[in-house]
């Protein structure tokens, strides 16, 4: 079966499916772009989370360095003003070195309480942001982060204000407007340093709405916000394109600020770890390079995986089980033993993240298979140095959707599983209509009376995605400076194959040539796991 985009080419399309450009077998080295080394890459923008100020064993650093760029990091206002009115920064001063030794950028949370200063109520969670609310301590928190921006100024440092303060006890989106807006005249005179927040968990949008309406974004110099969802990464895009335009509909200028992911992950907890972004080891590795892929489609720079290291708790504790390396030392002493995210995420970082320019999604050609995915769910990224002379493709999709039937009870339909298929107030007669304008093919629209997570009726569809085999044809940009010389690119998989080190499946691997016409076809092949399989991206590397 075949899905055709209706387009208009100078040749037959037919021709371009129906040839075979790859061959077998090539020593060519894929990790060798010629990059300007006084410009950003694309991979600098990727990082980690971590929750120490000293390694945790040896080597631990440099381990991190090799996948990832950036380390998000509480810079707890407790730990510097222990001592109410002076600041002791010693255990940031030794982070921040072990940072600049091994190229990392930090990133640090000014979050949470301080006992110094007294809430006006007693917290739900003692001493987190909502402890934070009194004139007294809105001026001294202020203070604090006017010293720490002023100790660690012309060291690129992002700071953010607080962290999930709409998820952390009882903070209302008034008190953090005022917090926020306090730190950040303080801290955005400083140079080279970025003020970010309100670093929401999810997409509240009454809660973003709020703190939006009531001045929140003149503090910041970008917008994070955490996007953890149950669904697929690439679910995001719809919520950003939402977020873009509140902050639009409130912006003071024409500018508005960007957004960073400042923390998203998937946890490999197991049940009865009932968190919806519970996945396998490998859907988690798929999943972190696919967040960071999506994030770069929609001009989201900087990307936060949570986590670095899975804690010590049971294999069943849902916190425990997000991170990129387990406790257990790794193969060839490594300081941790890397978890298939960590393998991912160090294979897209030496890849297509020494790229310095991610333009327009390719519109697709074509997609073959038994039960394709549709054009629209399949992602084509070209990756450009800065003088054009080199260009790397990163291309997967978000699976078939097979539908379902509706729900007979709430619990019986996932909420990862819903697609809206109406609009606020929509009512039960247009929600089951054939009119009505949201349905999706011929997938029915489904009618629920009381929703628990929405506190009323929804009107939806069911969309189960499910993995594919696919063959996807698209057409590579003509920029000729490259094109002349490099019509040929190395196929680099998610992850090795289990049979393969690195240095032997870089020998072996396939090479895929674009045709007279550039047209490139490339097949993309689920990952097994341990219950199912996941759609895993492949990246293509320009042949030296």
């Amino acid at each position: 079966m075949i899905l055709f985009i209706s387009l208009f080419y100078f040749f037959p399309l037919s021709e371009a499916l129906n040839n075979k450009p790859w061959v077998q077998g090539a020593s060519e080295n894929w990790h060798q772009i010629n990059v300007s080394p006084s410009l950003p890459r694309v991979g600098d923008g990727w990082g980690t989370n971590i929750h120490w100020t000293k390694e945790t064993r040896p080597g631990e650093a440099k381990m991190l360095s090799e996948a990832f760029r950036v380390v998000r990091m509480d810079f707890k206002w407790s730990t510097v003003e222990k001592i109410c009115g002076k600041y002791n920064f010693s255990k940031y001063d030794n982070l921040l070195t072990t940072m600049q030794t091994y190229n990392l950028r930090p990133y640090w949370i000014l979050d949470y309480g301080n006992e110094c200063y007294p809430p006006k109520h007693k917290p739900i969670i003692p001493f987190v942001a909502s402890s934070c609310s009194t004139e007294t301590c809105i001026i001294a928190f202020a203070r604090f982060a006017a010293a720490a921006a002023a100790r660690y100024k012309d060291n690129n440092i992002i700071f953010e204000c607080l962290n999930e303060p709409n998820g952390m006890g009882s903070d209302n989106a008034t008190d953090i407007t005022k917090l926020c807006l306090a730190a950040s005249k303080q801290i955005r005179v400083q140079p080279l340093t970025t003020f970010v927040g309100p670093t929401t968990s999810g997409f509240p949008w009454n809660y973003l709405n709020t703190t939006i309406h009531n001045g929140i974004l003149q503090a910041f110099d970008a917008v994070s916000v955490h996007p953890y969802r149950g669904s697929s990464p690439e679910t995001v895009l719809s919520d950003y394109k939402q977020l873009r335009e509140m902050m639009a509909a409130a912006a003071l200028s024409s500018v508005i600020p960007p957004i960073y992911s400042g923390e998203w992950g998937y946890t490999t907890a197991t049940f009865p770890c009932l968190y919806p972004d519970r996945c396998d080891e490998t859907t988690q590795a798929a999943y972190l390079s696919r967040t960071w892929l999506i994030n770069v489609l929609a001009n989201v720079s900087v990307s936060i995986d949570y986590d670095w290291v899975d804690g010590t708790g049971s294999k069943y504790q849902c916190e425990a089980r997000f991170g990129s390396v387990r406790t257990e030392i790794g193969i060839n002493n490594q300081s941790f033993a890397a978890k298939p995210k960590y393998i991912a995420a160090k294979r897209i970082q030496n890849t297509l993240g020494n790229y310095q320019e991610v333009r327009k999604r390719i519109d697709v050609i074509a997609v073959r298979g038994n039960r394709p995915p549709k054009l629209n769910d399949v992602f084509v990224l070209p990756f450009y140095n800065d003088s054009n002379t080199s260009v790397g493709f990163a291309v997967w999709s978000n699976g078939t959707s097979v539908g379902g039937k509706c729900a007979t009870n709430s619990s019986t339909v996932l909420i990862k599983n819903r697609v809206d298929c109406g609009y606020s107030g929509i009512s039960r007669e247009l929600c089951l209509s054939p009119n009505n304008s949201k349905r999706e093919d011929n997938y029915n629209c489904c009618w629920e009376e009381n929703v628990k997570h929405i506190g009323g009726p929804e009107c939806y569809s069911v969309n189960i995605r499910a993995p594919a085999n696919a063959t996807v044809s698209f057409r590579v940009p003509w920029e000729e400076s490259f094109l002349l010389n490099r019509s040929c690119w190395s196929r680099v998989e998610l992850l090795p194959s289990d049979d393969d080190d690195e240095e032997e499946e870089e020998k072996n691997t396939e090479i895929i040539c674009a045709d007279s016409h550039r047209i490139l076809n490339v097949s993309l092949y689920p990952l097994k796991t341990e219950r199912s399989s996941v759609d895993a991206p492949v990246y293509l590397m320009p042949v030296r």
